[in-house]
């Protein structure tokens, strides 16, 4: 691990053992932002030639983790939650568009589920979005989009939920090679 990810990931790591709540997680995607404006930072995070979802690094103590994706093709991913984690996204090239949504009524977990979309917006090279429990969101990015994730969990080890619009029903996934 190179000095910029260690500085990074140490300040994660002071934010959130101060406070592991929605005020810390806030305070993540600020450092984020921060550090993608970092030409080391980000050099260091993507200096393989591999495309794809790379762990740069899990905290062994708070469980956080710090992910890069540098991807070849485009993708759309359906609305999805990250279960009982958050995460905090931090685009690095290309663009990542994203909409939010409100599920509907006081039901929770699988089965039917109707969702309202809240807003779609952009993040940009340089931006930062906070994702956090309980936030459904879908992805759509183009091929070359880079970014960057940090989660407040493995997420491959988390239940999540992911929701289909024209079935308005809502599925359990617990695991995925690709962002969501």
């Amino acid at each position: 691990m190179t000095e910029a990810i260690t500085r990074f990931t140490e300040a994660c790591k002071a934010t959130l053992a101060a406070d592991p709540g929605s005020g810390g997680r806030r305070r993540i995607a600020a450092l984020l932002e921060e550090a993608i404006a970092d030409p080391a930072f980000v050099a260091a995070c993507f200096k393989s030639e591999e495309t794809g979802r790379r762990e740069l690094y899990r905290d062994p103590e708070l469980g956080f983790c710090l992910l890069a994706y540098d991807m070849d093709a485009p993708r759309i991913s359906p609305p999805h939650d990250h279960g009982v984690s958050w995460a905090v996204y931090g685009q690095v090239s290309a663009h990542t568009e994203m909409t939010e949504y409100e599920r509907l009524g006081d039901r929770q977990g699988p089965g039917a589920a109707e969702l309202r979309k809240l807003r779609t917006y952009r993040l940009d090279p340089g931006n930062a979005g906070l994702y956090d429990v309980g936030c459904i969101h879908a992805i759509d990015y183009p091929a070359g989009a880079r970014f960057l994730r940090v989660t407040g969990q493995d997420l491959e080890s988390v239940p999540r939920l992911k929701f289909d619009l024209e079935t308005s029903e809502a599925t359990e996934i617990s695991s995925t090679t690709v962002p969501g």
